[in-house]
């Protein structure tokens, strides 16, 4: 397949089901993300996701093309009803891609229109800015944490995210090699990248600079605090008696000498004022006084919080949805329960009043 991977080929229907109708619309389509001419290099890796689990359906077809009976018997069973539980602890847990089944199933040669039919579009992943366009109108930068997986639970090969994994490939030859040998598209003046904006109107700062701001960001969710602060920062240098309310940053990290992000950064703006509350934890250093992460750091300034937001602040959280962000309002919760003397029932309702507000914000991730 590597010799044919940048031969130019045509996607069409079949004629016996071209003219096959489901109502006024032709029954079968070639998918809307995939090129009527295009290489097997650019649709494999620019337009299908090919990184997916693969659904019952494509393993059903897999099985199909297996030469080898006990590994079509396998398929097959893992696509069956009776296979539900293999196929979510087997499959869908450890997140095995079609190259997986591939590699563990040697005798199963689809035809690539049969992959390519299965493939699911290949999705954007989004990033949060980290730079203000008032610093500087014609850059923007954001921050990722490359993903790993290693070669366990089924996995066949070491892979790294499908975002992070290419953008960390790039930094590597940029540092390594010269600028015109780096992207697909590389044309001597650096390297490119498909980019595309989207904008998040219900996570921005507020329009009176006076609003106390409470930010929480562990980890890369620091990054569209970085763009506030900065944007702060350049506010005030074109004014300097603009009134300005209060910021408090919740921020956490794993290790203080390895992953503290933009320490200099942060500390500069808390120096300037800027920043009026910088806290961070550290949850992989060995300090049982200290909290670890931001839901307990929430908890123990409970009581200056519910203060801030009574004068109108708003709460930013960015980052994990799985857990920090569940974990983080019910610090919030927690907190109106001591701050107003509230049941849990109550406390609930207050914070969904400041989401109703625009006063809670979320930008998370799963």
């Amino acid at each position: 397949m590597t010799e044919q991977a940048d031969i130019p080929f045509k996607l069409r229907v079949k004629e016996e089901f071209a003219a096959m109708k489901s109502g006024t619309k032709p029954k079968y389509e070639v998918p809307s993300h995939l090129p009527n001419l295009a290489t097997l290099r650019f649709v494999l890796t620019r337009c299908c996701e090919i990184r997916s689990v693969p659904r019952k359906a494509f393993i059903r077809i897999l099985a199909e093309f297996s030469s080898d009976d006990a590994e079509k018997r396998r398929l097959l069973e893992l696509c069956s009803l009776q296979g539900s539980d293999d196929y979510t602890r087997l499959v869908r847990q450890p997140e095995l891609n079609v190259l997986d089944f591939l590699n563990t199933f040697p005798s199963c040669h689809p035809p690539v229109e049969r992959l390519l039919e299965q493939l699911p579009r290949l999705l954007a992943r989004p990033y949060s800015l980290s730079s203000s366009p008032l610093k500087d109108p014609t850059s923007a930068s954001f921050i990722f944490n490359v993903v790993e997986f290693p070669i366990q639970d089924g996995r066949t090969y070491e892979r790294k995210g499908v975002a992070t994994g290419e953008l960390s490939r790039m930094l590597d030859k940029i540092k390594t090699g010269p600028t015109d040998s780096v992207g697909p598209n590389a044309n001597g003046r650096g390297f490119s990248l498909s980019v595309f904006l989207r904008t998040n109107s219900g996570f921005s700062l507020p329009k009176s600079s006076e609003t106390p701001l409470i930010l929480i960001g562990p980890g890369t969710g620091v990054a569209p605090f970085l763009g506030f602060l900065a944007h702060r920062e350049e506010l005030v240098k074109r004014d300097p008696s603009l009134t300005c309310g209060p910021i408090w940053l919740f921020y956490g990290c794993r290790n203080r000498d390895h992953d503290y992000l933009f320490k200099d950064d942060l500390e500069r703006w808390h120096s300037m004022g800027i920043l009026t509350r910088l806290l961070v934890t550290f949850s992989r250093e060995d300090k049982p006084s200290q909290p670890k992460y931001v839901q307990e750091l929430i908890q123990l300034y409970a009581a200056s919080l519910v203060k801030l937001i009574d004068k109108g602040a708003c709460v930013y959280v960015c980052g994990d949805a799985t857990n920090m962000a569940k974990d983080v309002m019910q610090a919030f919760i927690a907190a109106f329960q001591s701050g107003r003397q509230l049941d849990e029932e109550q406390a609930k309702k207050a914070v969904v009043q400041l989401q109703i507000e625009k006063r809670y914000l979320q930008d998370i991730w799963t």
